[in-house]
């Protein structure tokens, strides 16, 4: 978790310090309605790309930008993150642009990190280990402090 972390952490800072440009926020708040059905545009990139799998739908924050969708790809190892496989979507016409594959080092990292993969019990599993190291120090500090006190040694 801490190599991860740390990978993730830095990604971040090297994004922050190349200064990512970010619209106005009046733009990010604004609506840009999109005239077309996402049922349909689901149909479509179903009957398209059968191996791909959504899991995140993007809409545009602006005029002109594609809605994008993304999701895993069958037969790719259940390592990789869900959000970096992505397919750009034309927001008036509908039309299902094609499959961008992403096998980073991102992606591999953000999959592991936030435990993408597995089911209820692995996550759970992982949740319990993640949480032994604070609660074994945390009960190690009170039974030293509750020792201490019995012997009378303050």
């Amino acid at each position: 978790m801490a190599i991860t972390g740390t990978v993730i952490s830095y990604e971040i800072v090297k994004s922050g310090l190349n200064g990512l440009k970010t619209p106005p926020v009046a733009e990010l708040i604004s609506s840009h309605p999109v005239p077309i059905s996402m049922d349909s545009v689901l149909t479509a990139l179903k009957w398209k790309m059968p191996a791909f799998s959504p899991a995140y739908i993007r809409f545009p924050t602006a005029k002109g930008k594609p809605i994008i969708i993304a999701g895993r790809v069958k037969n790719e190892s259940f390592m990789y993150s869900k959000y970096y496989n992505t397919v750009h979507v034309n927001p008036s016409s509908g039309q299902v642009g094609a499959l961008q594959l992403t096998k980073s080092l991102s992606s591999l990292v953000r999959g592991i990190h936030f435990i993408e993969y597995g089911n209820l019990w692995a996550k759970l599993f992982f949740c319990l280990v993640g949480m032994s190291g604070p609660v074994l120090s945390i009960s190690g500090f009170l039974l030293w402090r509750w020792r201490r006190s019995s012997t009378g040694s303050d």
